[in-house]
């Protein structure tokens, strides 16, 4: 079976597929990235051949030419809206552009499937105009992509119909590497598939096995959220985790942006790159942007993942391990908004003196018992869930391999 992979041109958003073409190459079938110069180098790291198509895009220039001096992102344009997600027409015009080239190298290739990331939608009409199945590869926790295809379906009816299709195809198949305890409401459920971290390869560090203080906790924001005026954001974590007594914090960045983060406090290690793999499970929390490898890889890792203005992809899955439910039979307000007492009880009891000796240690003692069983739960759920190894016979029989 020939897979064809493609991507939008963010190394970030290709990773997240990289297990599953390892099981296709492990089961002996050819896969082959095409896409721009931009994934090309992560591609080769992960041992996929590729075919270098367009021109590279630079998203991050192209980001940062829209800044003013010293706004990020987020300050531009607001906190994503996580539960409904946005439309998307950037990507249709960006699947515009690679349309004709998808095409004309799929058509001299041959591919008997086609497997794309989430908000990369040409594969659905290459796919569609040669009679392949078209798979689609979630990056975990999903706001984006129902809102993203209805999007370019009205962006690309036109195109798809003069190659003559009715419309943009929908998907044979979606991977969910996501667990339904993650995924958001109202998300349709796709095929399950066990997400398995991968943030680049490198040595190991002497530091991991160093450890400094009583915890240890990594602050991340991503090379990307650095490039787009982040520095002084991180620059500013780093100056108040100095306070923090007892704890050691670790700084993964690019070496490029250390001097700029100028000197660190003594129980701040700034490192370079670093794959998240090599230390997240020595580590007692993670502080990060939200992007959705990262929010996963927490989770799959476990340590309290907490989420500095949330990339939308990211932010459910890094909000879940620090919020706990309050069951519904402890009283508090219901949805309506009203105080609820507990079962049985027509008027609330006496009132609690919370202040009194012993129980605020005894209510954050229980507060870190619940906190704890929800990540354990979380972590084990995901690892139950099947291997990409199980997911190529499905799609072996899509292809009708």
């Amino acid at each position: 079976m020939r897979v064809m992979m493609l991507s939008t041109p963010y190394a970030t958003h290709f990773t997240p597929m990289l297990p599953t073409a390892w099981a296709l190459r492990a089961a002996g079938h050819e896969v082959v990235v095409a896409g721009q110069p931009d994934i090309v180098g992560s591609a080769h790291a992960a041992g996929l051949n590729t075919a270098t198509l367009g021109d590279p895009f630079l998203g991050s220039e192209i980001m940062r030419s829209k800044l003013p001096d010293g706004v990020r992102v987020n300050q531009l344009i607001g906190r994503p809206d996580i539960e409904h997600g946005s439309p998307s027409p950037f990507w249709g015009t960006h699947a515009r552009y690679l349309l004709p080239r998808y095409l004309e190298f799929a058509r001299a290739w041959k591919p008997d499937l086609i497997l794309s990331e989430q908000m990369e939608f040409a594969g659905l009409v290459v796919a569609g105009v040669l009679g392949i199945p078209a798979v689609k590869h979630r990056w975990g926790v999903d706001p984006l992509m129902a809102a993203a295809h209805a999007e370019c379906a009205r962006h690309l009816h036109g195109i798809c119909v003069r190659l003559g299709l009715t419309g943009l195809p929908d998907p044979a198949l979606v991977l969910d590497p996501a667990p339904p305890v993650l995924q958001l409401p109202g998300v349709t459920p796709g095929h399950p598939v066990r997400f398995v971290p991968f943030n680049g390869t490198g040595t190991t560090p002497d530091w991991v096995r160093e450890r400094t203080g009583t915890h240890r906790v990594c602050v991340c924001l991503g090379n990307f959220t650095l490039a787009l005026n982040g520095v002084p954001l991180l620059r500013h974590l780093i100056e108040a985790c100095g306070a923090l007594a007892g704890v050691e914090v670790i700084v993964p960045a690019d070496i490029r942006y250390h001097e700029a983060l100028g000197p660190a406090p003594d129980n701040v290690r700034i490192v370079g790159p670093t794959p998240f793999t090599a230390f997240f499970d020595t580590c007692d929390a993670v502080v990060h942007h939200g992007g959705a490898n990262s929010a996963m890889t927490a989770a799959a890792f476990g340590p309290v993942s907490y989420t500095l203005r949330p990339a939308a992809a990211g932010a459910a899955a890094a909000r879940g391990p620090v919020r706990v439910r309050r069951p519904a039979h402890r009283g508090g307000r219901g949805a309506d908004g009203r105080r609820r007492g507990r079962p049985g009880r027509s008027r609330p009891g006496p009132r609690r003196d919370h202040h009194a000796p012993g129980r605020g240690p005894v209510r954050e003692g229980r507060r870190r018992a619940a906190r704890d069983d929800c990540i354990r739960d979380r972590r084990e759920t995901m690892a139950a869930m099947p291997g990409p190894g199980r997911a190529v016979p499905v799609l072996e029989a899509l292809a009708g391999a």
